[in-house]
């Protein structure tokens, strides 16, 4: 049904941008590049056909937004980890979009394209509770981060 390749057509575009945005760390003047480089690893990796002039304007929107600067922008002892596993008290891995290591401080982003669905704010309170068993001296924050809408929310 057209329903169907709707959804469909849906989940490639947000697996595409998921595979792009495992590729920046930063963001800084070489966005363009990194950019550059990321759409053409994508369409390695993820079929996707769609617009790449449209998509990438919607994407260096957000992370030169103001919201989204504070976890993309570097910063002294920062680590970043894009697509990192992370194992579970019953020894299953789950996957983390992109999780900033500040001293003192971890914040974790997950990346959602489309509309807000049921599930995301506890998706990212698990990770919140995953990353404070982890990294137990830290203070753990976390944040939806909805490409299409350019919005980042804090999930306390």
């Amino acid at each position: 049904t057209e329903y169907d390749s709707i959804a469909i057509h849906e989940t490639k575009r947000g697996e595409f941008v998921h595979s792009i945005l495992q590729s920046i760390d930063y963001v800084d003047e070489s966005l363009d590049r990194r950019l550059d480089e990321a759409f053409a690893r994508a369409h390695l990796q993820v079929p996707f056909e769609g617009d790449d002039a449209g998509l990438r304007a919607t994407l260096v929107a957000v992370l030169t937004s103001a919201e989204l600067q504070p976890y993309v922008a570097h910063r002294e002892g920062r680590r970043v980890l894009n697509e990192q596993e992370f194992a579970m008290a019953d020894g299953s891995l789950t996957r983390m979009d992109r999780v900033v290591l500040d001293p003192g401080v971890v914040s974790v982003l997950d990346y959602k394209t489309g509309d807000e669905k049921p599930g995301y704010t506890e998706q990212v309170t698990k990770y919140i509770n995953i990353l404070r068993d982890f990294y137990k001296t830290n203070t753990v924050q976390g944040y939806l981060v909805y490409i299409d809408r350019n919005q980042v929310r804090p999930v306390s």
